[in-house]
């Protein structure tokens, strides 16, 4: 089980350098990602930050973004074609983002629940204009007969071209940690 824990962390750095390797060299960050969500084979991560009166946020689909988590609710049939056209521009919005919001513009109910409405930006060049503007990370606990479990949600909102579109990314406890706990 270690030797397991053991492989899947050093895929983790491996594919995190990787992907930090791929930042659009015009994005300027001042300090690391403190705070990371990355399932234990990434698929699509959210890397979060503090710098001075910013909040910035890294979105990684590590798969591609034909992997982009899009959409997350109840479906019925009426729903496909509405689906299919908003996967079509999850595709196209890079694999590789990165997000500001003004600190101003955001909430802390603790180190690991918060919420950012407005006032956000994006700092990448992707195929089409994305712009932000809601990124909440929430705790979700479910009681069964058989104990209670906890997620984490993070929730990316963001418009193009006049349109709304989300991804939605579940986490289980230990797949979100702080950058000390690496």
């Amino acid at each position: 089980m270690a030797t397991s824990k053991a492989v899947i962390f050093l895929m983790m750095v491996v594919f995190g350098f990787r992907a930090l390797a791929q930042v659009n060299p015009e994005t300027k960050i001042e300090r690391p990602f403190d705070f990371i969500c990355s399932t234990e084979f990434p698929t699509t991560s959210f890397w979060f930050a503090e710098d001075g009166d910013h909040f910035n946020v890294r979105v990684i689909h590590h798969n591609g973004t034909q992997y982009a988590p899009f959409f997350q609710r109840l479906i019925v049939p009426n729903d496909m074609a509405g689906l299919l056209q908003k996967s079509e521009v999850a595709k196209n919005t890079g694999s590789d983002i990165m997000l500001r919001w003004d600190k101003k513009n955001c909430k802390r109910l603790n180190n690991e629940i918060f919420s950012c409405v407005g006032g956000g930006e994006s700092l990448t060049s992707a195929k089409k204009e994305i712009k932000p503007w809601h990124i909440s990370r929430s705790e979700v606990v479910t009681k069964t007969a058989n104990g209670e479990f906890k997620k984490y949600t993070v929730t990316l909102s963001y418009e193009i071209q006049g349109e709304s579109y989300d991804y939605l990314m579940d986490y289980a406890p230990h797949e979100c940690r702080f950058e000390e706990a690496l």
